[in-house]
């Protein structure tokens, strides 16, 4: 990730014709760069992968951190300075429900043994034993929209990403001249285009 956003804006700016930024000022710019990325990561969960520790709570069910959108795996056991510890397996709820099938009130311990994460319901995940009232860390590996980014920072998802971060802030450079002729159809074509990108990265 070696690619900053000025560069980026750089080379919208061209293809915009506007390369000294008078029809769109580099903070509207520096907005719609922040509005890709959060798309990209929306469309494409592993874009930005937030791994740490993670204090649990008391019982079975569980929740991922507010700034968290999706969960991808939780490893193993952690501690608060993130030193591994257990390995977690991610089990299928059925599988553990026709296993044991009392297992949500099962005599409660720190150390987790098992996940289970259904991704319809991506805030919420579940572990055993359950946690006691003093609960354990676990290492979380999860999915998050990057915090928002100045115009001399880098950009915080991969460089593959760089050309749909440009045809995305030529989207919506054009959706906001919608009302000039073409620019509508040409909005169009660079979200189509953007889509591609991200697909392709």
């Amino acid at each position: 990730m070696t690619t900053t956003v000025d560069e980026i804006l750089g080379q919208a700016a061209t293809m915009l014709h506007d390369p000294l930024n008078k029809r769109w000022g580099p903070e509207e710019l520096v907005d719609f760069i922040n509005d890709g990325i959060a798309r990209v990561v929306e469309l494409v969960p592993t874009a930005h992968i937030v791994s740490g520790p993670v204090l649990l709570a008391a019982g079975a069910k569980q929740t991922i951190p507010a700034a968290a959108r999706l969960l991808l795996d939780v490893p193993m056991n952690s501690d608060v300075s993130g030193s591994g510890g257990d390995a977690i397996t991610h089990v299928d709820m059925h599988d553990m429900n026709a296993e044991l099938p009392g297992w949500r009130t099962s005599t409660t311990a720190a150390t987790a043994v098992h996940f289970m994460y259904d991704p319809a319901v991506p805030k919420v995940f579940y572990v055993f034993p359950p946690q006691p009232s003093t609960p354990g860390y676990v290492e979380m590996e999860r999915s998050e929209i990057p915090a928002r980014i100045a115009q001399d920072e880098a950009v915080p998802i991969d460089d593959n990403y760089r050309p749909a971060l440009i045809h995305y802030i030529v989207f919506r450079a054009y959706s906001k001249d919608a009302e000039y002729a073409g620019a509508d159809g040409e909005a169009a074509v660079q979200y189509a285009n953007f889509e591609k990108a991200v697909a392709g990265a």
